[in-house]
């Protein structure tokens, strides 16, 4: 679709998950850059759209002829692509009016417009707020408010706010952790009198909701194998030949040797379990985070984001994903069955699982 200087065009996009609509226009000298980072012209909320890319898309235009304009939109790499009218962008499409532009399947949507100057039309900049004039979003609950006044019975979705939602209920941030959580529930309950079996579904609960908080705190969406594969690789790091390399150059060569000496004192107790707990541990955790690291600088940009380690936020989610392995195979595996023993002997067997409970609350 092709413009001329009596012609301007604009990226609309559409309201979803409680947004109003907003219209944005395009430069016709400069490209426009959609995605989640502040600085894009067009930026979208990261809490609401964590499938969207830093910088995920561009809008730009390109001359035809001194009179005319055509406006391309193309994908920089995004994690989980660009989408126009449903069929997944590669590299650049010359955009026609009404084309509908998806960041990602699930992400936000705009539609192409373009107006003749001469007609009216809500003006609006590329910076993404509105202007005074934009044209007003008047909601479904405010348009139906003469109908409702007239009706005084209630209706299933007032008692039960959650039916109203219709197919935006699996969007919903709380639909997870709050099916997750019943699920755990009803398992830990019947897991009562078994205390490994209970152990193990404590401790996966307490690190999966953990991890799923910091992962919706970061913004940012990592395919799930990914974070999988890190939290594996650390669990097969404990076990293996690595960690016995590890503790021998921390608690061998370095002051490490005596984190399992009750009779240090406190300065020897802190520069022991500084190498011998704390360095040792953490660069374990580190490995699958250097691993993808690694990986992702062997692969094509457009695998980079998604599997190697492309800003701060990707080292974050990969190493607390590790941090879930380490949890599980260590602290669950090794740490609570000896505090199970040495509790057990002392006080009972009751009081040595109400210790692992306290154990992995705190931890």
């Amino acid at each position: 679709m092709t413009s001329t200087s009596s012609h301007k065009s604009f990226l609309r996009q559409l309201p979803s998950q409680g947004t109003i609509e907003q219209r944005y226009l395009l430069s016709t000298t400069q490209e426009t850059v959609l995605g989640r980072e502040p600085q894009c012209q067009i930026a979208v909320d990261p809490f609401l759209y964590s499938s969207v890319s830093r910088r995920h898309a561009k809008v730009e235009p390109v001359s035809s002829s001194s009179s005319n304009l055509t406006w391309q939109v193309c994908d920089l790499s995004s994690a989980n692509g660009t989408y126009i009218n449903g069929k997944r962008l590669q590299g650049c499409k010359v955009l026609r009016a009404g084309d509908r532009i998806s960041l990602g399947e699930d992400g936000p949507e705009f539609i192409f417009e373009c107006q003749s100057t001469n007609n009216s039309f809500p003006p609006a900049v590329a910076s993404g707020f509105p202007t005074s004039n934009s044209r007003p979003i008047i909601p479904n609950s405010v348009k139906n408010t003469s109908t409702n006044l007239n009706n005084n019975s209630v209706t299933s979705t007032q008692l039960f706010p959650i039916f109203s939602t219709g197919k935006d209920l699996a969007q919903k941030t709380y639909l997870i952790p709050a099916s997750v959580t019943v699920g755990f529930t009803i398992l830990m309950f019947a897991a009562i009198g078994e205390p490994m079996l209970f152990n193990l579904l404590l401790a996966t609960y307490i690190s999966g909701a953990a991890y799923y908080f910091i992962y919706k705190l970061c913004g940012k969406q990592k395919p799930w194998w990914v974070l999988l594969g890190s939290a594996l690789m650390t669990a097969i790091l404990i076990p293996s030949p690595v960690f016995g390399l590890l503790a021998v150059i921390f608690r061998g060569i370095l002051p490490g040797g005596g984190v399992f000496n009750p009779n240090n004192n406190f300065l020897s107790a802190l520069v022991a379990h500084f190498f011998g707990a704390g360095l040792l541990e953490e660069l374990l955790k580190a490995l699958p985070v250097l691993a993808a690291y690694y990986v992702g600088k062997q692969v094509q940009r457009s695998w980079r984001e998604k599997i190697g380690v492309w800003e701060p936020l990707d080292g974050i989610l990969l190493g607390t994903a590790s941090a879930v392995g380490f949890t599980l195979v260590e602290t669950l595996g090794q740490y609570v069955p000896n505090l199970v023993q040495n509790v057990a002997v002392e006080a009972g067997i009751g009081a040595g699982e109400l210790v692992v409970c306290q154990a992995l609350i705190e931890g």
